[in-house]
This record gives structure tokens, C-alpha cells and sequence, in this order.
């Protein structure tokens, strides 16, 4: 992608239109990759990006993106391929919960907590982490999450 850049206390970036390239991604980066698939799906041509974020979040952003118009394939794999289009369209879309803000729930609430989620799925369980009272326990019984953990 090429874009002329300034620099003067804040990073301004300015183009007529973004072409495609592969772009390799140091570190997966979940709004670096999310940004770069805002940006391909209206660039010129095919954009490729490797080593990209795996989060729920990158692979939701593509499927939106796809409603809209856009045409992208591997949203949520370490390789995503992106074929730029003219313009995209407005949809309606309902957005899945916030996996970090449950976990925060959880570590600020303590004890027992039970959450009704749609997508239960895309809560992470990285917040069971074990602690001097014993590690917390998970139970999913359709569409009610309870996560406990030993006082």
C-alpha cells in the first residue's frame, strides 16, 4: 500500500487511492491488522496480509466488511487476502460481546457470576488464572455462562 506520510507531532497519511500488497505482520496486532483491513477493502487490487491477528475481533471486522461489500477471504486466520473494491454499502449488524470487558467483570465481581451471551464463544478463558484459593471453574449449559472459582 502507498501512501505519503508527514510527521510533525502526529501522523497524518494521505493518498488518492491505496493499492494492494502482501504486507507481513512482525506481530499479530489486532488494530494494526484491523486498520490495514479497513484500508485494503477499498485499495486498488489484491492485498495480502501475513502473520495477521487471530482475535474474534479481526474475524468479526471481515465479516462485516464482507456485508458491506468488501471481499475478504481468511478473516480471523494468520493469512488474509483482501480484493479491493469501488465502494462499500451500509448494512446493519449486530456486534458480538466484548471478551475483555467480561473478563473484567469477572476479576471486579468475584465469586459467582453468570452472564447471558449470544456468543459465548468469544469469551476468553485466559482470566482463569490459578490464585491462592485454587483456579476458577468454567460451565456452559446452553446459553448461560457461569464462571465460579474457590474463596
Amino acid at each position: 500500500m502507498t501512501a505519503w506520510m508527514f510527521v510533525d507531532g502526529y501522523v497524518e497519511v494521505e493518498a488518492k487511492r491505496l493499492r494492494g500488497a502482501t504486507i507481513v505482520l512482525d506481530v499479530p496486532t489486532v488494530t494494526g491488522c484491523e486498520n490495514l483491513l479497513m484500508a485494503a477493502a477499498l485499495a486498488k487490487g489484491r492485498t495480502v496480509i501475513e502473520n495477521a491477528a487471530r482475535e474474534p475481533e479481526v474475524e468479526e471486522l471481515a465479516l462485516v466488511l464482507n456485508k458491506m461489500g468488501a471481499k475478504i477471504q481468511g478473516g480471523g486466520t494468520a493469512i488474509i487476502t483482501i480484493e479491493g473494491v469501488d465502494e462499500l454499502q451500509p448494512i446493519e449488524h449486530a456486534i458480538i460481546p466484548d471478551r475483555i470487558e467480561a473478563g473484567t467483570a469477572v476479576a471486579a465481581l468475584g465469586g459467582v457470576l453468570s452472564v447471558i451471551l449470544m456468543y459465548v464463544l468469544f469469551l476468553p478463558l485466559s482470566f482463569l488464572i490459578p490464585s491462592s484459593s485454587g483456579l476458577a471453574t468454567v460451565a456452559m449449559p446452553t446459553a448461560l455462562l457461569t464462571i465460579s472459582w474457590p474463596r
